[in-house]
């Protein structure tokens, strides 16, 4: 029986540490628009083969204002991608970066909230080379 459990074990921590819809995912949480509860965002990240992929999803309220979702190579502080966007509740989007967008190094995902300024760095960092 113990051999057994010990089998489990071992299976299910192999999974928490290969299996990136474990390890890759933050919760970011960000002020309330006026007087509601925290916005909260999920926040996965994984490798498409060599594209880094995003994916954001809504925890909380639709949001009254929008937020700026920039994606950025860390290596040389270089902007790929920047969107303003409106999340309602649920809602997810995902933001893969092209083939042609990609050389090597690690991409930062920064969220940008419009209704205060945030002292923060990279809210999910990856490196897919």
């Amino acid at each position: 029986m113990f051999a057994r459990l010990k089998v489990l074990f071992v299976f299910a921590a192999m999974l928490f540490v290969v299996n990136p819809a474990f390890a890759n995912h933050v919760n970011v949480e960000l002020a309330s628009i006026g007087a509601g509860d925290p916005v909260v965002v999920s926040v996965a990240y994984e490798c498409s083969g060599e594209n880094p992929t995003f994916t954001l999803v809504n925890k909380g309220d639709d949001w009254a204002k929008v937020a700026m979702i920039e994606i950025v190579r860390i290596d040389d502080d270089t902007r790929i991608f920047r969107r303003s966007m409106r999340m309602n509740a649920g809602q997810k989007a995902t933001f893969r970066l092209p083939s042609s967008k990609v050389e090597k190094g690690e991409f930062g995902l920064v969220l940008r909230p419009s209704w205060y300024e945030r002292e923060v760095g990279y809210d999910a960092r990856i490196r897919c080379s």
